[in-house]
């Protein structure tokens, strides 16, 4: 996951679940692209999803990334 290849990265990102309930990992990706795991709408709405924020620990990478933390 991005959370995982970050926190290798020595870029700490805030989690709590890893499970995509909590959504303290939310980011927002600026650039690249990625595939989304399943996460909870409650705290990443479709609305929020069409802006391209993510879970770190649900999204997984498919290309090189820039994201906001």
């Amino acid at each position: 996951t991005l959370l995982d290849a970050a926190n290798m990265q020595g870029v700490s990102i805030k989690y709590a679940c890893k499970g995509g309930g909590c959504g303290l990992c939310k980011i927002k990706v600026n650039e690249g692209s990625y595939e989304r795991g399943k996460s909870s709408k409650a705290v990443l709405p479709d609305s929020e999803r069409e802006l391209d924020y993510t879970l770190a620990c649900k999204t997984f990478p498919k290309s090189n990334m820039t994201v906001l933390v």
